[in-house]
């Protein structure tokens, strides 16, 4: 496939056409985190094929970036709102923080995601390459930006772009990608049924200070055909992951409620030289101990 660059600065039937006639798999770079900008291409590329033409998602890597790094206060507000007040920014015009939305406090917090196949990203060419503020993903170190990538990985859907030397110097995204391989392959061979009731959902164990996240689990869940017609509250497990962003610290993972299967046995699940036991109420029968910027990834299947 392809990319067009700086897409924005074509129009839109000029790319379906070229999509069309091409047959291939290909997605715009739509440099704003703006979605009014970005639903003239998702929305506006006709493609005969009735599908959503993908675009790089900004906003979220700049909605992950606060989140690791300053913690999920950072980005409580709504997202309009919020977007605004970036926009004043970049421009140099003073703006005054928006009113927080009150979503940590009451568990409804979301990302700001741009489309189910949109092109996600921690780090890209333009972020690493100039020298520019980019809504402040420019400067983000590959370490810190791995536990995006990981984290935009460990997914059930969307795709993620990877800088080569990102991938080349970290054990997490290496491991992450293998684990992302193994999740793809075992959704595939899910009915279509229950493909339409997979969904991802992400705990965080909050500092004390409300500063960065302690850990970070990533858990991708289905609801449809549940093992052997068990009865499973919130849906069956497919996989999940553990992620500690702190550059200093180890970090002890006992468990989450987005791990919770009220109604089903303990589990044991292996990756590599990693097993963990899990237990219906999300805990594990041991913690996990991830040393800084560390993760562990677990495919469980049904």
């Amino acid at each position: 496939g392809f990319r067009f660059d700086a897409a924005k600065h074509m129009r839109p039937e000029h790319i379906a056409n070229y999509v069309d006639k091409a047959d291939v798999y290909a997605y715009g770079e739509v440099l704003s985190i703006d979605p009014s900008m970005q639903r003239e291409y998702t929305e506006g590329v006709s493609l005969t094929t009735g599908e959503q033409f993908p675009t790089t998602d900004f906003l979220l890597g700049v909605w992950l970036r606060k989140f690791i790094e300053v913690g999920p206060h950072a980005v409580d507000f709504e997202h309009h709102e919020w977007v605004k007040h970036l926009r004043e920014l970049e421009m140099k015009r003073p703006s005054e923080l928006p009113e927080r939305a009150g979503t940590v406090e009451d568990g409804r917090m979301s990302t700001p995601l741009l489309a189910r196949n949109s092109i996600r990203f921690a780090r890209n060419h333009d972020t690493v390459c100039n020298d520019v503020p980019f809504y402040g993903l420019t400067g983000w170190s590959q370490a810190s930006a791995q536990v995006a990538a990981a984290w935009l990985l460990a997914t059930h859907d969307g795709s993620v772009l990877l800088l080569a030397d990102d991938v080349k110097k970290s054990r997490m995204i290496k491991e992450a990608l293998a684990y992302r391989k193994a999740l793809r392959s075992f959704i595939e061979s899910l009915t279509v049924e229950q493909r339409q009731t997979i969904r991802t959902e992400v705990r965080i164990k909050e500092a004390e200070d409300g500063g960065r996240p302690l850990s970070i689990c990533v858990a991708v869940r289905v609801d449809a055909g549940c093992p052997e017609g068990a009865e499973i509250n919130g849906g069956a497990l497919l996989g999940f992951c553990v992620l500690n962003p702190h550059p200093a610290g180890p970090v002890e993972f006992a468990g989450s409620v987005c791990l919770q299967q009220e109604g089903a046995s303990d589990r044991t699940i292996a990756t590599g030289d990693q097993k963990v036991v899990l237990h219906g109420d999300g805990t594990l029968n041991e913690p996990l101990r991830l040393a800084p910027y560390e993760g562990a990834f677990f495919l469980a299947g049904l």
